[in-house]
């Protein structure tokens, strides 16, 4: 009697590695994603709210989130203030101790009014006054997990700047309390608390902002996952191969 041998279908090697990939793909994808830190279009409620849109009544008003960031990542922050009518603005971040309403906390960073397009995805340019310079503000610094602290003010109300510790506010140029210091721009010297610009124009109070956090490393747990997927597609291809 002739013996039939079933002839077994080659196995391709790539099946197994295009599945880890799949895999590693839907994994790495939600661990990645950016978190909003600041709603831009939602009402500012208070330091430890996510707001970021409201309406300061005094050009030393200054605005404050604290807020805490888990992994490390890329952190983005943007101003739509002057581009609403607003304020010049100045964002300016700092280490936080995490105590609720009590902030306090070394300087990083500050934030740009530099030339187009460097401020950010949602930009304001005056050619006119500014030579196509952004009139918003624009933030960018890479931050490990941690408390953080980020200050609106109008400008030119500044920080001291590295090493400064927020302390209460009083570390920038205009510290609360010391009234509406752009009158010296209005025609007429009144000291008025209004918002005017150093081109002599008055504008409002009105801010916006928004900003993001992106992790750059995956979850311990993503990581545990994405080992359970690398196993399983390498006995899937040795099954294959049996």
């Amino acid at each position: 009697m002739r013996q039939i041998v079933k002839k077994s279908r080659p196995v391709h090697a790539s099946r197994p590695l295009v599945l880890a990939g799949l895999l590693t793909f839907s994994l790495l994808a939600p661990a990645l994603r950016a978190e909003t830190i600041i709603d831009g279009s939602a009402g500012y409620s208070g330091v430890s709210g996510s707001g970021g849109a409201g309406i300061l009544d005094a050009d030393d008003n200054q605005v404050l989130w604290q807020f805490q960031i888990s992994q490390q990542g890329s952190f983005e922050a943007f101003t739509t203030s002057f581009a609403l009518g607003g304020f010049a603005p100045n964002l300016t971040l700092f280490f936080d101790d995490g105590t609720p309403g009590d902030p306090t906390g070394l300087y990083i960073t500050a934030g740009s009014e530099g030339t187009a397009p460097g401020c950010g995805p949602t930009q304001a340019v005056d050619t006119t006054t500014e030579s196509g310079n952004c009139l918003d503000s624009y933030l960018q610094a890479n931050l490990g997990p941690g408390s953080y602290l980020l200050v609106l003010t109008e400008d030119p109300n500044i920080s001291f700047g590295q090493g400064s510790p927020y302390d209460s506010g009083t570390n920038f140029l205009y510290a609360p309390g010391s009234g509406n210091f752009t009158y010296m721009f209005a025609p007429d010297g009144s000291d008025q608390p209004d918002f005017w610009l150093f081109d002599n124009t008055p504008r409002t109070g009105i801010f916006s902002v928004t900003a993001n956090s992106v992790p750059t490393v995956p979850e311990p747990s993503t990581m545990v996952l994405l080992g359970f997927a690398l196993v399983a597609a390498a006995g899937l291809r040795r099954r294959k191969r049996l």
